[in-house]
């Protein structure tokens, strides 16, 4: 009987540090909030004068425009975000002027975590918030979000605007 109450008991603190552990870990959109959108924003604003970064349902809209699979944009993310360049952004070079490039948050968010917001962010955005204006590569013009039609050729991710 005493073993078997040993038993329970290693048991029971088994599964309470395994749900601890598990109630620590969080979600991509919680680690979004929590490292990301003191510079951007999650809705397209009215007043872009006040902006320190480009709302984000832009960033990952061009994201998609220059990778074609999850796997590919979550990658580019996870790289760009701990060692972003000029050379490698995926915005426009108009937003790297108005906004300075990015900082590097290498060590300061963990590679999992910004996996986990990588992931997030390509399944949330872009979500038809904001202003968009759609480029397609190749030889049809790509369809966005709504139904909106791309600029160009190919299968280009099209315009997400309201």
């Amino acid at each position: 009987m005493k073993k078997i109450i040993q038993s329970i008991t290693i048991i029971g603190m088994l599964t309470a540090v395994s749900g601890t552990l598990q109630a620590g870990e969080k979600s991509g959109e919680a680690l979004f909030k929590a490292n990301c959108t003191s510079c951007h924003v999650t809705v397209h604003p009215e007043d872009e004068s006040k902006l320190t970064a480009p709302p984000i349902m832009g960033a990952v809209r061009h994201v998609k425009m220059n990778h074609a699979t999850k796997e590919a944009a979550v990658a580019f993310i996870v790289d760009y975000v701990q060692n972003p360049s000029k050379e490698k952004a995926a915005c426009e070079a108009h937003t790297i002027d108005k906004f300075g490039l990015m900082p590097s948050l290498k060590g300061a968010v963990s590679e999992a975590d910004l996996k986990k917001i990588a992931e997030y962010l390509y399944d949330t955005y872009p979500n038809g918030q904001g202003h968009g204006r759609g480029h397609g590569k190749g030889r049809q013009g790509g369809k966005g979000c709504r139904g909106e039609r791309g600029h160009g050729r190919g299968a280009g991710h099209g315009g997400h605007g309201r």
